[in-house]
């Protein structure tokens, strides 16, 4: 996770890209508003997204994200 994007409401908001996602679950567990859900379906899956209305754009997740 390495992108950060404006949305209409120009806050910025983190991309997820599945394809460069080591699996290693930092992004998760240092996100401080919980936009990255853990999913029961597989914690790494394509079916992983960031909840945009939870996200501030603070980017600790892609500080914290090894890749």
């Amino acid at each position: 996770m390495n992108i950060m994007t404006k949305t209409a409401t120009e806050s910025y908001v983190a991309i997820l890209n599945i394809k460069d996602c080591l699996g290693c679950g930092k992004c998760i567990e240092k996100c401080l508003t919980k936009a990255i859900p853990y999913s029961l379906i597989g914690l790494f899956s394509s079916l992983l997204e960031i909840d945009k209305a939870r996200c501030t754009g603070c980017g600790n997740c892609i500080s914290f994200c090894p890749h």
